[in-house]
């Protein structure tokens, strides 16, 4: 089952410019920001067996691996999985980290029930056809009080990202009820939810709602990638960014929202 409408080949076909993306600033802040929300969730002094669901070239799962833990990648791009594997060698982390070339969707088929202690599930649900059935799929996997981390563009920013961020009004006025967006790294089309959207369907899928977090709260709002560099305005952008992730009604404008949840 393909979880997109979108082949593979979108995503093998950006691999050397996801790589590159992953490498700025803005995006190193925001996995920065992602997994200083997420330790609050976790427990502390156990080894944690991880499933990375859609997680490419495992850029937000292999500090984990790093840190002593076990990761579980699966992606469906096998020009991702192949770059994981390099990145995964060069930083000597091979022995704590597995790779699967499949669809998330397809995650209880491959492994047994109850089996992570946390689920990693970042930049992947806009890509999907149907978001309740993956979020049941992931839950069957998770272990009792098992951890689950949500991170998607958020549909309650759309407007505010074409206008200030893209400079293109036209298109913020048609994002004002469209929430399907093209986008302009791999060129496929992704449907945006509001994070109210999915934490509505965490029950359904058997977890418990247990946070929501705002990333990118003001960065992609304030001048351009040149002003936003300088060292005085980064310090200044960072320090907001950490006092806003957790700042409601601020975070709801973010342009990517980060659920927690919880396998009961």
């Amino acid at each position: 089952m393909n979880i997109t409408a979108s082949p593979p080949s979108y995503f093998d076909n950006a691999v050397t410019k996801w790589v590159a993306e992953m490498a700025t600033p803005w995006m190193r802040l925001k996995r920065e920001l992602a997994r200083f929300n997420l330790n609050k969730h976790l427990p502390t002094n156990k080894k944690l067996r991880i499933l990375d669901a859609g997680g490419g070239v495992g850029t937000e799962s292999f500090p984990f691996a790093g840190a002593g833990h076990e990761v579980v990648l699966v992606d469906y791009s096998a020009a991702m999985i192949e770059e994981a594997r390099r990145d995964a060698a060069a930083q000597q982390i091979e022995a704590r980290v597995s790779l699967h070339v499949a669809d998330v969707m397809d995650v209880t088929s491959l492994f047994d029930h109850n089996s992570f202690d946390l689920v990693l599930c970042h930049n992947v649900l806009q890509y999907v056809a149907d978001v309740p059935a993956l979020l049941r799929a992931l839950a069957q996997v998770m272990k009792p009080e098992g951890v689950l981390s949500l991170i998607s563009t958020n549909h309650n920013a759309g407007v505010y990202h074409s206008a200030l961020f893209r400079d293109d009004l036209d298109e913020a006025y048609r994002r004002i009820d469209d929430r399907t967006f093209t986008t302009s790294l791999f060129g496929n089309t992704m449907t945006e939810y509001a994070g109210e959207e999915v934490t509505a369907m965490l029950t359904q899928a058997g977890l418990c709602f247990e946070h929501y977090y705002g990333l990118h709260n003001l960065l992609q709002y304030w001048g351009n990638n040149e002003r936003r560099t300088q060292p005085e305005n980064w310090a200044k952008l960072e320090k907001l960014e950490y006092a806003l992730t957790d700042h409601h009604p601020h975070n709801l404008l973010a342009r990517y929202w980060q659920v927690i949840a919880c396998k009961v």
